[in-house]
């Protein structure tokens, strides 16, 4: 019985992934309703429902390859067009991520190591908040991660058991997002710099990304369409100048990566140990850089494609706002547990532990929140749209007008009702004759533009056509001193709320 017990505690120290999947699994897909579908969800699931043409169509038009879009139709067309349907499939990625993570770490680090990264990626915040949402982030980082993997194996040993399924995920990877491709610059870096004995020879590296360059082919010209056009929304710069928002747009992704976006507000009790921990770790960093060339590799993995993204972001894709950089640079998080389980090990053994146990329970505590509130950083996430439903519903008898910047509300609030946006209604109506009723649902902050034209609109109405603000209803309040801070530092005065749900009347002369 002793010698079963004690088989049994060795499989799980050696082989974690016995313990932590199912834990993983659970906060993964534990209600995955909880929180309504934001905008870019809402997109996915209206997108999905189009048939297989339309979408490769749209998505060409759009900044993102295809694959994810048509794989998540046909998710969909077993599992249902909904909340819990769509996210479904990206929580079950990020299980198989996860696995890949802890598969990887076993291939790159040593024992004690490899145990903390592990627990670290399998319960991290920011899986949990990316993986369970119904967009690509979660096949992104499964790719990138198989992609690693075998790259590294593939460098010791160059036979096609490894290079087929290294190549087969690095399609799987442009095909999944344009950002993709960094994760090639990275491995190159690795590749000519770091790692010195190596058996795969140039020649047949040079070759292997040809071969995944001749796959994408097919979607080369809607790519180049992309880089060409860029993108037709406002260009996203912060209003405190250019040296904050280039410090930003660097330092936002380190600080979910490290801390997450779901610890707001701040709990300094635990905020404060993590953050000493992390400079603890930071300290065993810059002290292994000579004698572990691991450090390095990590290092690349997180900032090469980083800088790459920057540079996008300011100069191709110029509507993407910093916020989104954690999602879109998902696979970036793969180095980190490793790099601080690597910056934790050069110091005494209790001090590793001490240090191990403040960074569980803080990505504890991070996770909790997720499940607790609804302050996140990226005010896009906050979408309290069951609560528009609810009174939307208290005060529609028939089908109405529906003037929103929010993609595709039919979801919540019916599909009876007509749904345009501020273009499509000006097409419509132009100077009038308008409806008798009208309903606004306005989000901000995001689209600040459209919500002020829209705003300016009701007045319109209200001031020179006779009608009547019949009622106003407000959504999701915005912290005050976050609401602050970000309105100094973007320049823009934020709306106290997230959403607002407006009701406008003819009034007969």
């Amino acid at each position: 019985m002793g010698d079963n017990l004690r088989s049994i505690i060795g499989r799980v120290w050696t082989r974690p992934y016995l313990l932590l999947l199912p834990i993983s699994a659970f906060i993964l897909f534990f209600n995955l309703d909880k929180l309504c579908f934001w905008g870019d969800e809402l997109y996915t699931l209206e997108l999905i429902r189009s048939p297989l043409t339309e979408i490769i169509r749209t998505v060409g038009l759009d900044y993102h390859p295809p694959l994810y879009f048509l794989l998540a139709k046909y998710w969909c067309n077993i599992f249902g067009y909904t909340e819990t349907g769509l996210r479904s499939f990206s929580a079950l990625l990020g299980l198989l991520g996860i696995l890949s993570s802890i598969i990887f770490y076993r291939f790159l680090l040593d024992k004690p190591q490899f145990q903390l990264a592990s627990i670290l990626i399998s319960i991290h915040p920011v899986l949990l908040l990316y993986c369970r949402m119904g967009r690509y982030y979660s096949l992104l980082y499964l790719f990138s991660t198989i992609s690693f993997y075998f790259f590294f194996k593939m460098l010791q040993s160059p036979r096609i058991k490894y290079i087929l399924p290294y190549s087969l995920a690095g399609i799987g990877l442009i095909y999944t997002a344009n950002t993709g491709w960094f994760v090639f610059a990275a491995q190159s870096v690795i590749y000519f710099f770091i790692s010195r004995k190596r058996e795969l020879r140039p020649i047949k590296w040079f070759s292997i990304l040809a071969l995944i360059i001749a796959a994408y082919i097919p979607w080369l010209v809607p790519f180049v369409n992309q880089l060409t056009t860029g993108s037709t929304s406002p260009e996203f710069h912060l209003g405190a100048g250019m040296l904050p928002d280039l410090a930003v747009r660097l330092f936002y992704p380190l600080y979910s990566y490290l801390l997450s976006e779901t610890i707001y507000p701040w709990k300094y009790a635990l905020v404060i140990p993590a953050v000493l921990t992390l400079a603890l770790a930071g300290i065993g960093i810059v002290k292994s850089i000579k004698v572990n060339k691991d450090v390095l590799i990590c290092l690349v993995g997180i900032t090469i494609p980083l800088i790459l993204m920057v540079i996008t972001s300011l100069f191709v894709f110029k509507r993407l706002s910093f916020a989104f950089f954690p999602s879109r640079l998902l696979y970036a998080l793969l180095f980190v547990p490793p790099l601080l389980s690597i910056g934790l090990s050069r110091f005494r053994r209790t001090i590793m532990l001490t240090a191990s146990i403040i960074l569980i329970a803080f990505h504890i505590y991070a996770g909790a929140n997720y499940f607790q509130g609804r302050g996140f950083h990226n005010l896009s996430y906050i979408a309290p749209l069951r609560e528009v439903r609810r009174d939307f519903i208290k005060e529609t008898l028939e089908p109405e007008i529906v003037v929103s910047n929010i993609h595709n509300p039919s979801y919540y609030l019916g599909g009876s009702h007509t749904y345009l946006d501020l273009g499509l209604f000006t097409i419509r109506y132009g100077d009038g004759p308008y409806p008798a009723s009208i309903w606004f649902l306005i989000k901000s902050p995001d689209q600040m533009q459209v919500a002020s034209q829209l705003q300016k609109l009701i007045l319109s109405l209200c001031q020179q056509f006779n009608y009547e603000n019949v009622s106003e209803n407000r959504y999701g309040l915005i912290d005050a001193n976050y609401r602050y801070y970000l309105s100094r530092w973007t320049g823009i005065e934020f709306e106290p709320y997230r959403l607002r749900l407006i009701h406008l009347r003819y009034l007969k002369k």
